[in-house]
């Protein structure tokens, strides 16, 4: 950075690098990483031979339709035709001979047979869409008369893994860096933030400074993107799956529930459901997050905040005394036979 005076052109200061930090001001953004290459690999040099291979086989069909458009021509060299037209035969052009016609000017025909090549282009066309990530799923282009959104949804996913790499590479090592080195730059001056904060009737004015050799430790920058390429038919069909998940571990949390909950049931196998119920919630908080779903965690049911899982246990059928066990134990057969029992008639 330079600092001159322009009636006179006379350099007041000059400052190699104005940042404190010394970082160069420009970020590299690479696609493919590729080793002792400063910017990487990208589209062009993977589709590069694919790209020889296809002009090659398209010039070799188009030479030999030429050959086949355009034959040769033997001239005798003494006739008038030879030197009326040179090296080139006009359309319509009317020339005079007196001799032999037929050993004046002969034509010689090639072989109208024209070489298969169509489908072998057709092939190195979808080698070079394959290897860039052009598929007719990315495309929109259905594969089947009645398309899964389950099985559409794999191909995208297989066929974006090329790009996801690509994409991470210029939005971890990229952007994030850029944005960093931005703060940097900003926060070389150490600039402060002040708010007020009100408690009661006292009002208080608070700073936050930013210093420039706490930006990487103090602040951490992730960046998202989004976009409509799932359809409203997809996130309907996602909904109903999330929906579907959730009511089948409902189903199971109730039915722990009411395991925890009887005494007839061991302490030993209560405590089995408990295991299960947190190792469960774990999964399916991975399954929500899979699926993007907001606010994963409220949906996930803890047993401990609705049961008491310490009494439980105690009122287990081992846990408690056997005199009262003997009680209960004859109750639930008085219980059973009652519910056996036949109804009676009116008469005897």
């Amino acid at each position: 950075m330079v600092v001159f005076h322009e009636p006179s052109a006379a350099i007041l200061r000059a400052i190699y690098n104005p940042i404190f930090k010394q970082f160069r001001p420009f970020q590299e953004f690479v696609f493919y990483p590729v080793e002792h290459s400063f910017d990487g690999k990208g589209i062009l040099p993977i589709l590069e031979n694919l790209q020889v291979q296809l002009d090659t086989i398209v010039n070799q069909r188009l030479d030999r339709l030429t050959q086949i458009n355009c034959p040769w021509y033997l001239v005798d060299e003494d006739s008038n035709l030879a030197k009326r037209i040179g090296n080139r035969i006009k359309p319509g052009e009317i020339v005079k001979e007196s001799g032999d016609l037929d050993k004046i000017l002969r034509e010689i025909k090639f072989s109208d047979a024209t070489p298969q090549t169509v489908m072998e282009e057709d092939r190195t066309i979808r080698h070079m869409d394959e290897a860039i990530g052009v598929t007719a799923d990315i495309m929109g282009v259905p594969t089947s008369d009645r398309p899964v959104f389950r099985e559409t949804m794999a191909h995208l996913g297989e066929a974006y893994k090329k790009f996801n790499y690509g994409a991470e590479n210029v939005r971890e090592n990229g952007m994030v860096e850029l944005f960093y080195k931005l703060l940097e730059i900003f926060a070389q001056y150490q600039p402060s933030y002040t708010y007020s904060t009100k408690e009661g009737a006292v009002i208080e004015e608070k700073t936050v400074d930013f210093p420039v050799t706490a930006i990487r430790d103090g602040f951490n920058i992730t960046l998202y993107a989004s976009s409509d390429e799932i359809n409203q038919d997809a996130r309907r069909e996602k909904n109903m799956t999330v929906y579907q998940i959730l009511k089948d571990y409902m189903t199971g949390i109730a039915g722990m529930g009411q395991f925890i909950t009887n005494q007839m049931v061991p302490s030993d196998f209560k405590k089995l459901l408990i295991k299960a119920n947190e190792i469960s919630a774990k999964m399916l908080t991975r399954v929500f997050d899979d699926f993007d779903v907001r606010d994963a965690e409220d949906l996930i049911l803890d047993i401990g905040e609705i049961i008491d899982i310490q009494k439980a246990l105690a009122q287990s059928i081992d846990m408690i005394p056997e005199e009262q066990r003997a009680k209960m134990m004859m109750a639930q057969q008085q219980q059973q036979a009652q519910g056996q029992k036949p109804a009676g008639g009116a008469g005897g």
